[in-house]
């Protein structure tokens, strides 16, 4: 956490000793980036900064660029109309090729949380086509041999029933490549759902652990595995540890303000 608070403080004064306003933009897009998973409300106002800077500027790709980041947090806040308003408010056709697997990732995870939240089930089968959709659409735009093809590959695999193969994919892309501490942590996080599929709970339970230790590691807020190892703990009767894990799990969350955890 202290690490994660001098990052921050350098990408400020980075900020305010910009020269012009594209180095400006640059300099809020690496504080949102820092941001995301930390503070929602911190990146929102990041982001929205962004976006009157690159209107003002009058730069199409910088907009959509700072409307994606914006998007991604209202995502986070659960305001899912305001996100479908923005995100149908840009043109795949206008997209430059470098925000494309961007507009693809923010579209993708807006229709998995409308399908995770639907009611009913023909809405709920109506997002979660659109979701796989969006999935093509990432796997056809990521390098396949990127940390974010193996992800997109893996949740594909996991959601058709193939959660076997996206074991072995994902084992095999862990120990095979060198992996940030958030990198680790989606992967685990990814692989656990995959043991969970296939009913291993042991191994659901390890690599919930992996994921937890990293994003401690990563200082991020924003997370699933801890809450979720905790909900595991909690079933097997482990109740102490289990809730000293859901109170980290919900003094991050309140922290973060990601209202939908």
């Amino acid at each position: 956490m202290e690490q994660k608070t001098e990052r921050l403080s350098d990408l400020h004064k980075d900020l305010v000793s910009a020269q012009d306003d594209r180095s400006k933009f640059d300099a809020l897009n690496a504080l949102f980036t820092e941001y995301h998973s930390f503070n929602a409300d911190s990146a929102y106002s990041t982001a929205q900064r962004q976006l009157l800077l690159a209107q003002k500027m009058g730069e199409r790709n910088l907009v959509i660029n700072a409307l994606l980041n914006k998007i991604n947090i209202l995502n986070l806040a659960g305001m899912y109309l305001e996100s479908m308003t923005l995100v149908d408010s840009i043109h795949y056709d206008e997209l430059p090729e470098y925000l494309r697997a961007y507009y693809f990732h923010t579209k993708r995870s807006l229709y998995g949380k409308l399908a995770d939240f639907s009611s009913f089930g023909h809405e709920r089968e109506y997002y979660e086509k659109l979701t796989d959709q969006y999935r093509d659409s990432l796997l056809s735009v990521n390098d396949p041999n990127s940390v974010f093809y193996a992800l997109i590959k893996a949740d594909q695999l996991n959601v058709h029933n193939r959660s076997k193969e996206a074991i072995a994919l994902l084992e095999g892309y862990i120990n095979n490549n060198k992996l940030d501490e958030h990198e680790l942590a989606i992967c685990a996080f990814t692989l656990s759902d995959s043991y969970d599929y296939v009913h291993d709970t042991e191994n659901q339970k390890k690599q919930l652990l992996i994921s937890s230790i990293a994003d401690m590691k990563s200082a991020v807020r924003e997370y699933v595995s801890l809450r979720k190892l905790a909900l595991l703990l909690y079933k097997e009767g482990d109740l102490e540890r289990a809730y000293k894990l859901l109170t980290i799990a919900v003094e991050d969350a309140t922290k973060s303000n990601a209202r939908q955890r």
